[in-house]
Order: C-alpha cells, then sequence, then structure tokens
C-alpha cells in the first residue's frame, strides 16, 4: 500500500501524532492538551500507511512572509522508506505555505534531506534565541 499525504488538522489521530512525538528528543515528554492546542494553530501534514500514522509534521505561519516547520517526525521503523521526504514535499507544495520571505527549521541530524530540496544553513552571523518560561 503507497503511503498517503494529508493535510489537515481535523484528520490526523492526535493521539498516534503524540506517540511519534514522544520519541523525539524536542518533544519526549509533550502532554497532549498543548499538542492540540498546536495543532489548532498550524498546518498539519500526517503520513499514513492505512489507518497508521507513520509521520507528521506541522508548520507555523503568518500566510505572508514566514513559515516555521516543527515537529517533523517519521515512526522510527520506517525511516528510510521515503516518508521525510514526501512530508517535505507535501509541505513544500501546500498553498498555504507559499511565503514571500523565509521557510525555516531546525533539525539536529536531517541536514541533508532538507538540503536536497533547497535548505541552506541560515542566520549567518545572527545568533539563535530563544526564551523558555
Amino acid at each position: 500500500m503507497a503511503i498517503r499525504y494529508v493535510i489537515s488538522r481535523d484528520e490526523i489521530p492526535v493521539d498516534q501524532a503524540l506517540a511519534l512525538l514522544h520519541t523525539t528528543a524536542w518533544a519526549g515528554a509533550m502532554p497532549r492538551a498543548d499538542l492540540v492546542r498546536a495543532m489548532q494553530h498550524s498546518v498539519c501534514v500526517g503520513a499514513f500507511d492505512g489507518d497508521t500514522l507513520v509521520g507528521f509534521g506541522r508548520a507555523i505561519t503568518d500566510h505572508v512572509t514566514f513559515v516555521y516547520w516543527t515537529d517533523i517526525v517519521v515512526d522510527a521503523t520506517r525511516r528510510g522508506d521515503g516518508i521525510g521526504k514526501g512530508l517535505v514535499r507535501t509541505l513544500l507544495a501546500h498553498p498555504e505555505l507559499q511565503v514571500s520571505r523565509r521557510t525555516a527549521l531546525l533539525t539536529r541530524d536531517a541536514q541533508g534531506l532538507y538540503a536536497q530540496y533547497g535548505f541552506k544553513e541560515g542566520a549567518g552571523e545572527s545568533s539563535y534565541m530563544e526564551k523558555k518560561d
């Protein structure tokens, strides 16, 4: 069966997405309520093998100048099957994510994947900063 890619907040099972995210270093303890709220304010993509979610991602955007991709994750048993590439292609093609200035993301170990689609190291002399509450 071919992988089916869906952009929809309503069709992506929150518990399956949360299970994928709980396998990551960045969202291993994310509460379900946080994911529900985050999905409500994001463009969400899911990769399905039948009824099983095997890949998930979110994009946060102002719909004009900026998109930030976050929570891109593929089931560990399915890595190398092209699912990550499918998620990237789906997000890049989505009409709501066509912006005039910048699409950004952070990655620890998938630089090679994103480079295939034109992503480059950014920020130059800028510093990544954050405020944690």
